[in-house]
């Protein structure tokens, strides 16, 4: 069969004209049927054809318009398809059936883009305005490639299960997935794991970084902190404090200190403040993750899953002073030096690096010995008993107070850590480090400030040293001194040549002509 020719200009305007006698109405007829099957604009020909024949244009004005009506119909842009709705492509046959033009891909990314990823978005990232990975996206990580492949798997699953089987019927397509609590528990599941260059899970205000949490806090010198300050002024050295928290807010601070704030007595508020102005700062159970007792002592890979991303973890009430000597702390406090092993329960281990800084609240002190690496590292902040009424709106008033003590903080940060890496501490810190250092052993820092002193040239022998310690009734406790003198002095048994003999001894030690022995200690309660 021929295929039929499109009429021209020329032709519908001359089959027009023949109707002086009376024909017009039939000639418009026909017009309206060439435009209708060949989509050709007949707003010129009505103009031409008023001007020819104003009278029988006219008559049949009734035509005319309807005919006009029909093609800006025509003309006009679709209307735009619901939000929640897909469009597929389509056509209809002569025969007015309906024919799709899709793959499955096509209508499962369709589903994707339309219905996963702006709930996803809800769910998951600052109230839909942000996304930690687009699905497909190709500009990030691996790991986020895979993690997103896996998650487009249970989205198809999901979508097998639940797609109309008449959809293809349909021009436009509504889609509402029932399954959405199993994608939002497989996705939850993996954003521990992915790491982009591009995303963080807490990130301040006007960061344009993907995020699950955008901190609505900014400096503002303009703004009083009176309560705040009287929290500070509590602590040992309460300047370092608000370094410490604006460096980590600021992201300027690259140290590997930990902030550890001692209140004997008990209510001084130190776990209610650092928790309400933390959790405002990096967001609870986004930026800022809360390690309990047991997850302190177990640590491991899964301590490192509990903490995922954080940017801050806070131990409050720590009973764990032994902590200070677990791989734990020492890894979680590397500001990001080392690579670590990450397992959530019923998830497969991972390798990722933690970059978090850990502030602990405590009724107890570290355990703290000189050799330990922690020494290096621990910042103890005694803090003084509260003093007043309790105030039931205290912790609404720290959140309005926090400009203000950003501001200050920066202030703090510029003075006392220019290099950004460790937060100098005042004559009072300093102070109490050493009289927990000394604390630790009290016992023996007694007796080896009794019955020794230090002299480069001193030396005492392992044998005398065994005699000492039987004559004080110590005899099975060598093991015990050496290791004291070794971790907090560094003082170890050694040979050195002296005048063509090599003495083995305790070098750096000499022996006090009279000595006494007092296990006498004094508290840490009395400390300054």
């Amino acid at each position: 069969m021929a295929k039929k020719k499109q009429p021209s200009e020329k032709d519908i305007l001359a089959h027009v004209l023949v109707a002086e006698e009376g024909l017009l109405g039939a000639a418009l007829q026909d017009l309206s049927d060439y435009c209708k099957e060949w989509g050709i604009d007949p707003n010129n020909m009505l103009e031409k054809i008023e001007k020819i024949h104003p009278d029988v244009a006219e008559e049949h004005e009734d035509l005319l318009v309807d005919l006009l009506e029909w093609w800006n119909k025509k003309s006009a842009p679709p209307p735009a398809p619901p939000s929640n709705c897909i469009v597929i492509p389509s056509y209809r046959d002569d025969n007015d059936v309906l024919h799709v033009l899709f793959t499955t891909d096509f209508i499962r990314e369709a589903i994707v883009k339309v219905h996963i990823e702006p709930r996803l978005r809800k769910l998951l990232f600052d109230g839909g305005t942000l996304t930690l990975c687009r699905l497909g996206e190709e500009k990030v990580l691996e790991d986020s490639l895979v993690v997103a492949n896996q998650i487009k798997a249970v989205v198809r699953n999901v979508l097998a299960r639940e797609l109309p089987p008449k959809c293809i019927e349909t021009e436009i397509m509504s889609w509402d997935p029932k399954d959405l609590n199993t994608i939002y528990e497989v996705w939850d599941s993996y954003v521990p794991y992915i790491e982009p260059s591009n995303f963080s899970v807490w990130r301040r205000k006007h960061d344009d970084n993907y995020c699950m949490y955008r901190c609505p806090i900014e400096p503002d010198d303009t703004i009083e902190f009176p309560k705040t300050q009287e929290f500070l002024d509590r602590l040992t050295d309460g300047p370092a404090f608000a370094a410490f928290i604006y460096g980590v807010w600021s992201g300027l601070y690259a140290g590997r200190q930990v902030m550890w704030i001692w209140g004997p007595q008990g209510e001084e508020g130190k776990s209610f403040f650092t928790t309400e102005v933390l959790s405002e700062l990096f967001g609870l159970d986004k930026g800022l993750k809360a390690i309990s007792n047991n997850l302190a002592t177990a640590g491991g890979r899964f301590g490192m899953g509990a903490v995922g991303d954080a940017v801050m973890v806070l131990y409050p009430d720590a009973n764990n002073t032994m902590i200070t000597h677990s791989e734990f702390l020492k890894t979680l406090a590397g500001g990001g030096r080392d690579a670590v092993s990450k397992e959530k329960k019923f998830a497969n281990p991972v390798t990722s690096i933690v970059k978090a800084r850990v502030i602990v609240t405590s009724n107890f002190t570290p355990h703290v010995t000189r050799e330990n690496f922690i020494t290096s590292r621990i910042f103890i902040q005694k803090i003084k008993p509260f003093v007043g009424p309790k105030d039931p709106s205290i912790g609404k008033v720290y959140r309005q107070e926090l400009p203000g003590f950003l501001a200050h903080g920066k202030r703090c940060y510029d003075e006392l850590c220019a290099n950004h890496e460790e937060i100098k501490k005042n004559k009072a810190a300093d102070k109490l480090l050493e009289q927990v250092i000394s604390a630790c052993n009290p016992e023996w820092e007694d007796f080896v400030s009794r019955v020794f002193e230090f002299t480069a040239e001193g030396v005492v022998t392992i044998p005398r040293m065994k005699e000492i310690l039987e004559e004080h009734n110590l005899r099975n406790d060598y093991k015990a001194l050496t290791g004291f003198l070794a971790s907090n002095y560094g003082i170890r048994a050694h040979q050195r040549m002296v005048e063509g003999e090599r003495p083995y001894g305790f070098w750096g030690l000499k022996e006090r002509d009279q000595a006494g022995f007092s296990s006498s200690s004094k508290g840490l309660g009395d400390y300054d």
